[in-house]
């Protein structure tokens, strides 16, 4: 998969920084754990949370099956191969660089830098010695896979941050296992064409508020929680559409609280 720099100078801080994620209040968080085989069983059902004594010894959690999340990307993207990002750092120079021009003066500040580069690409001016359609479709199929990315690095930090709130509840004395909570917002589908608000209120089932987690003003995935108080393990899901009239996008991480439980945040795989 291309990480290369793609675009021309001030492309990528006009149009790409318009789609990054709220900052979150959060530390920075320690290293990801090792990724487990990928033979490994899928995850046990979960049941209602019940504080287990201090002394109960944590089972191993299974493990995912799935791919790493930050490895892969989210279905309906195309991304550009080697070959093409050298074609857009030479031969499409031109046209970043006039498109990087218009978003500096862009003021429609609403206007998401995906569909603010679509329109402008509709009616392109014309440049001498520039495929325009083939540099046009190079670019947007860039632009979109960073944006995806960008999406979804928010909701990666927040299943992990969530880990570390059940490690620590657990922890506690007495030991406590939090409860499941449902998906939330209840309707995946309210995400689908942008960012939704989110209130504390949203928040309030006693699973989040063990975990102490609410995402802020606006969000852009589900969440939904699952424990097993018997074995001492859990699952946390989340599920949005990074990709613009794409399917649902759905990420996970998978472990165990109690004595033996890894120091650091588990590994976030993609169904």
């Amino acid at each position: 998969m291309v990480r290369q720099a793609l675009f021309g100078i001030g492309l990528a801080a006009a149009l790409v920084i318009g789609c990054s994620p709220p900052a979150t209040t959060a530390p920075p968080l320690p290293p990801e754990t090792p990724a487990p085989p990928a033979s490994a069983a899928p995850f046990a059902s979960p049941s209602t949370s019940v504080a287990p004594p201090a002394s109960a010894q944590p089972s191993a959690p299974a493990q995912p099956a799935g791919k790493i999340a930050k490895e892969t990307l989210p279905a309906g993207l195309s991304p550009i191969t080697e070959a093409e990002a050298t074609e857009a750092t030479t031969k499409c120079k031109p046209l970043t660089e006039a498109i990087a021009a218009a978003a500096a003066k862009n003021t429609d500040k609403k206007k998401s830098p995906v569909d603010f580069t679509v329109e402008f690409l509709a009616k392109p001016s014309k440049l001498a010695g520039v495929d325009v359609p083939r540099c046009s479709d190079i670019i947007i199929r860039d632009l979109k896979v960073r944006r995806a990315e960008m999406i979804e690095s928010l909701a990666i930090q927040h299943l992990r941050e969530i880990a570390i709130s059940l490690k620590s509840a657990y922890e506690q004395q007495p030991p406590k296992v939090c409860a499941s909570a449902g998906p939330t917002p209840s309707d995946v589908k309210s995400l689908e064409d942008k960012a939704q608000p989110s209130k504390p209120e949203d928040w309030s089932a006693e699973g989040w508020k063990c975990a102490r987690f609410a995402p802020g003003p606006s969000i852009r995935f589900q969440y939904e929680l699952k424990t097993d108080a018997k074995n001492l393990t859990y699952e946390i899901i989340a599920r949005g559409y990074p990709v613009k009239g794409g399917p649902v996008s759905e990420l996970y991480a998978q472990g165990k609280v109690g004595a033996g439980a890894p120091e650091a945040p588990p590994q976030v795989y993609r169904r």
